[in-house]
């Protein structure tokens, strides 16, 4: 298992609107690749590990601010300093996986890789829009103020820094979470090669973090 490091992406729209955070998720979209063990892709040429397969995810997030300018003014220098109020935010959210396996993959590491590949969709649907709110929460109803060589370098600088980390804060609560857990899928199945079946250990995957999040919570 492999995650890739997500791009965040951000619009800036104009606009007067009510304030509010709309949560578009795409569907995932998952793809099958077969490699020559010899030669592996460079995509994953330094990221197969031992057991000869991997599985690459990658949680993406971006989104829409619509804003009002608050206050824009030049200083003496040049330099631009704009205040901006956000009004709206549409946030996007998917989650890309690509399954890679060897020429003539046994049955059970293509079983192993499936449970990854499962487990992404499952913790993609348990963890996304949750988070995608809260990271659009962030941003929506605040002000923010930039600085730039021209008016529009600064508006749109305003609402970088804040919108970077919600972008952040939405992959420490979905892409963390997942790698962490199916870190612990590989850890139950040594990687595909003992006999616990793929369905018993995703569930247990998933019921320890669940567990560690019970018991953090009751702190």
């Amino acid at each position: 298992m492999r995650s890739l490091p997500a791009i965040l992406l951000l619009f800036l729209i104009p606009a007067s609107a009510s304030a509010a955070v709309s949560v578009r998720k795409s569907a995932p979209s998952v793809h099958y690749r077969t490699f020559d063990p010899a030669k592996p892709p460079t995509e994953i040429a330094k990221g197969v590990p031992s057991e000869g397969a991997v599985t690459v995810c990658g949680f993406g997030f971006s989104a829409e601010p619509k804003y009002n300018v608050v206050s824009s003014e030049r200083d003496a220098d040049g330099t631009w300093t704009a205040v901006v109020a956000v009004s709206d935010v549409a946030v996007y959210v998917r989650l890309s996986i690509v399954v890679w396996t060897p020429k003539g993959v046994s049955p059970k590491l293509k079983a192993h890789e499936e449970g990854h590949r499962k487990l992404d969709e499952i913790m993609y649907k348990k963890l996304a829009d949750d988070a995608a709110q809260a990271a659009g929460a962030e941003m929506d109803g605040h002000q923010f103020t930039g600085t730039g060589t021209t008016v529009s370098k600064a508006e749109a600088n305003a609402i970088q820094t804040v919108f970077q980390q919600a972008g952040h804060d939405y992959l420490a609560q979905t892409s963390a979470i997942n790698d962490q857990i199916n870190k612990t899928f590989d850890v139950i199945t040594a990687h595909g090669t003992n006999d616990v079946s793929e369905s018993q250990a995703m569930k247990q995957a998933v019921e320890k973090y669940e567990k560690e999040q019970a018991d953090t919570s009751a702190k």
